[in-house]
């Protein structure tokens, strides 16, 4: 995408992601539960925060492909459409390499959590902090 035909602001993609998003959060934990029925509460809550991460990194993937950086807070289209197409691409991959460390970091954890027998809360909260810790780093990040 060359600089001078930069697209119109658009949010049409981030919603069809948002929809697939949001329809295959319910969608996997049913086809998880059907097809192991006997698969623990405690392993489906992982695996729901490990696809909540895997999404999360998808999302800032997009973000990458297109150079839609007004998407992630604090970009404006006025912001990004004046900014080259290399420094858009730039920023939209440090924010996508962090999220994309930050998911093999937690599934990493979500995995010796398993074999430790921690709690789903336990789990969450940690994987939480993981999400906002990245998020608030990112921040620093400028166009």
């Amino acid at each position: 995408m060359s600089d001078k035909e930069y697209e119109k602001c658009s949010y049409k993609l981030f919603i069809v992601w948002f929809v697939a998003f949001i329809s295959m959060s319910f969608l996997v934990p049913f086809l998880i539960g059907m097809c192991f029925p006997n698969i623990s509460e405690n392993i489906m809550i992982k695996l729901i925060l490990a696809f909540t991460l895997i999404g999360l990194s998808s999302l800032f993937y997009l973000i990458y492909k297109t150079e839609k950086v007004y998407w992630i807070n604090g970009i404006t289209y006025d912001m990004a459409k004046k900014s080259t197409s290399e420094k858009r691409k730039v920023y939209a991959f440090k924010h996508f390499e962090a999220f994309l460390n930050v998911t093999i970091y937690a599934i990493i954890y979500l995995v010796i959590s398993t074999l430790l027998s921690l709690s789903p809360i336990v789990d969450g909260t940690v994987v939480g902090i993981m999400i906002i810790v990245t998020a608030v780093k990112t921040i620093k990040t400028k166009l």
